[in-house]
């Protein structure tokens, strides 16, 4: 049977592999294993089981008869700020295809080992967000077959990459500690307001200011062996670090089309409020008394308190979102509970699966409210510093994030973090343990053929 299997055609094309290595460590070698992006967005493009889902066009969505920039509804992706503005930069006729990235590491062993992965998933925001969320120059424009049969040209273009705080420093190559899509220092990441947007062209401007400042002093030196190369380049690294840019490297977005790294950056209810922000909020309310309230329908009861778990994972978090403010009447000033309180309305807010200009005043409105008072906690000694977190700068940026790119929900990483489960974990489990990305890919292959069969069967 698996024979049969394997001769069926690969949907998306053949898995590759490739060698990195890297000049700080040129005797340390890694694999990747991928497919070609460009089969994969023809094999979602053309799957007859999308056809009725996938839409071609930007519009625009209107909460009443008055059709103005106060009255937009932002939900799906083709409502927002980004597809309605790249629709007019690319040639008459042409169909926008946002490409929506993700990548996470993961642990694939169970209790003890240390094996890992970090898987990169692809999907376009053309479909609506509720399929997505489940485990299933002008020459750029490719022509692709949709499962309706009809041929388009089609311009694939990044709008968005998922990913936790520290590989988003990485991609948008960001010094750590700062803002990837400001240009907000460290120190002054707790003031009210953004920075100055950072920009290619502006990230891409001090990346080559430091490697051409780099290059003259090593042409001064008289220096070409490899030794210099290597030292020129850790240079211009450090001369770019001085703008809190991570300089020194390439980056794969360099010339990408119609798209800026730092916009594809997006809000993350799952590391950056859940995980993040409440995170924070939950240590330096840890006198709180959660044990003593009494059970509510509908409602987790920590019989025992919080204080004994070792890892609190993110559902947790929203379990204990429920019932935190009861926990702190009587306990904490009441600068502290308005605090609180206008954090965890931002956090519901934020997960709104549609908003209007109004809901995103009340995002506002609720921040402006956490600001004025989070002195408290200074105050209180429960944060030694002034707050100058990223998770909680990042706030800032989502009311824009979600004009551009559309409601939380089409973007969060929760969402992805499932797929762990379906294409990594299960896919482990299927190996012997060595040599185990090969076996992989093969059991994610063959596990697609079968499903695109079965799917073929029943249209």
């Amino acid at each position: 049977m698996l024979k049969c299997i394997d001769e069926i055609p690969e949907r998306c094309g053949k898995w590759r592999t490739k060698q990195l290595s890297f000049h700080d460590k040129p005797g340390e070698h890694f694999t990747v294993y991928h497919r070609d992006p460009v089969k994969a967005i023809k094999a979602l493009w053309g799957d007859p089981a999308f056809a009725e889902h996938l839409v071609y066009k930007p519009g625009k969505l209107f909460r009443g008869a008055e059709q103005t920039e106060n009255n937009r509804i932002y939900s799906e992706m083709w409502t927002t700020g980004f597809w309605n503005a790249v629709q007019h930069a690319i040639p008459f006729g042409g169909t926008v295809c946002p490409v929506i990235i993700a990548s996470d590491k993961t642990n694939l062993t169970r209790f003890s080992g240390n094996k890992s992965a970090y898987p990169v998933y692809l999907t376009i925001g053309n479909l609506p967000k509720a399929l997505r969320r489940k485990p299933s120059a002008r020459a750029w424009g490719i022509e692709m077959v949709g499962g309706d049969s009809n041929v388009r040209k089609v311009y694939p273009l990044l709008c968005t990459y998922v990913a936790d705080y520290p590989e988003q420093c990485l991609i948008t190559c960001t010094k750590y500690g700062t803002c990837p899509k400001c240009q907000r220092k460290a120190n002054d990441l707790g003031l009210a307001s953004a920075g100055d947007s950072r920009t290619v062209l502006w990230t891409l401007g001090i990346m080559k200011e430091a490697h051409d400042t780099s290059v003259a002093n090593q042409k001064a030196t008289l220096g070409q062996d490899s030794n210099s190369m290597r030292k020129s380049k850790s240079r211009a690294h450090t001369l770019a670090m001085k703008h809190n840019v991570a300089g020194g490297i390439e980056p794969f977005w360099k010339d990408f089309p119609l798209t800026d790294i730092h916009d594809c950056i997006t809000p993350d209810i799952l590391h950056q409020c859940y995980q993040g922000v409440f995170k924070h909020l939950l240590k330096w309310v840890q006198e709180i008394r959660f044990q003593v309230l009494l059970p509510t329908c509908g409602v987790r009861h920590f019989k025992k308190g919080i204080a004994d778990f070792s890892q609190v994972t993110g559902t947790e978090h929203k379990h204990i979102a429920h019932i935190l403010l009861a926990s702190l009447t009587g306990k904490v000033d009441q600068r502290g509970i308005v605090a609180c309180k206008a954090l965890l309305n931002f956090i519901h807010l934020a997960q709104y699966p549609s908003h209007d200009e109004d809901t995103l005043g009340y995002m506002d409105l609720e921040l402006n409210v956490w600001h004025k008072n989070k002195a408290y906690f200074v105050e209180q000694q429960t944060t030694k510093d002034q707050i100058n977190i990223p998770k909680f700068h990042s706030l800032l940026h989502y009311v824009n994030s979600i004009k551009w790119l559309g409601t939380t929900d089409n973007y969060n990483t929760e969402a992805f973090e499932r797929f762990h489960i379906d294409m990594a974990k299960e896919a482990w489990d299927a190996t012997n343990k060595r040599d185990h990305f090969p076996q992989m890919t093969q059991w994610l292959s063959r596990q697609e053929k079968i499903s695109v069969h079965r799917k073929m069967i029943l249209l």
